[in-house]
């Protein structure tokens, strides 16, 4: 369902990176988390996929599914996502921090 309906430009893109992270802000993770995965599928390896695969990695660990928020922000280092200060200090993912999977990501970083 993600992977269809996304934006047609960076103009829309951004319009809707917008809009999920209102919904994230607003603790409506459901909906950040669609629009990010939208934003994701539509323009694969860019700069705003990586972020919006973070995003994603937030939202289910707010929720607590810490296996797909694994997933999603391995997506995002593998993509090139880097901000290894920030993923270290993010409170969205202190419920990941004592899994092994995520201190074997940032250990190499």
């Amino acid at each position: 369902e993600s992977k269809e309906d996304g934006p047609a430009d960076a103009e829309e893109a951004q319009a809707l990176f917008d809009d999920a992270l209102r919904a994230h802000e607003a603790a409506d993770y459901k909906t950040s988390i669609h629009k990010f995965k939208l934003l994701y599928y539509s323009f694969p390896k860019t700069q705003i996929a990586h972020i919006s695969a973070y995003n994603v990695a937030c939202g289910y660990a707010l929720t607590k599914k810490n296996q797909h928020a694994l997933d999603w922000l391995e997506l995002s280092i593998k993509g090139g996502y880097d901000d290894f200060e920030h993923m270290r200090a993010d409170s969205d993912l202190d419920g990941l921090r004592k899994e092994k999977r995520y201190n074997k990501l940032l250990l190499d970083n």
